[in-house]
């Protein structure tokens, strides 16, 4: 048995963006997520990794409609490699989030979460 999943819980960076591939609706958006440690100084370092989300269909509308810039999110998807090469001839690489499933995770103690889920195709 072969698994790609992964889980990541992090901050939308910027409002999300929509185009159409083929007559389907795709959203995509970077979600930031953040670690903090302490080095052997005893100093707090903290790193900002940016991962690229990209969602499909039914899942794309609802991105579109309810991510915002600063929300924290629950992300869950499968990962993918691709490469393009440039007018120039240089070939670039690019690993995206295909997301399948997303919570909208409240700050604020007034708000619900709520979770949408597509289904993978």
């Amino acid at each position: 048995m072969d698994l790609n999943r992964i889980l990541l819980i992090g901050h939308v960076a910027k409002d999300p963006e929509q185009r159409t591939v083929n007559k389907t609706t795709v959203t995509n958006f970077h979600l930031a997520t953040n670690r903090i440690w302490k080095n052997p100084s005893k100093e707090t370092k903290e790193k900002a990794e940016f991962h690229s989300i990209v969602g499909w269909g039914k899942l794309s509308e609802i991105m579109k409609q309810y991510v915002h810039k600063g929300d924290k999110v629950l992300v869950e998807g499968r990962v993918v490699y691709r490469n393009a090469e440039d007018k120039d001839g240089k070939m670039h690489y690019f690993t995206d989030i295909i997301a399948e499933r997303l919570m909208l995770l409240s700050s604020k103690p007034t708000e619900t979460v709520q979770e949408i889920t597509e289904e993978p195709f």
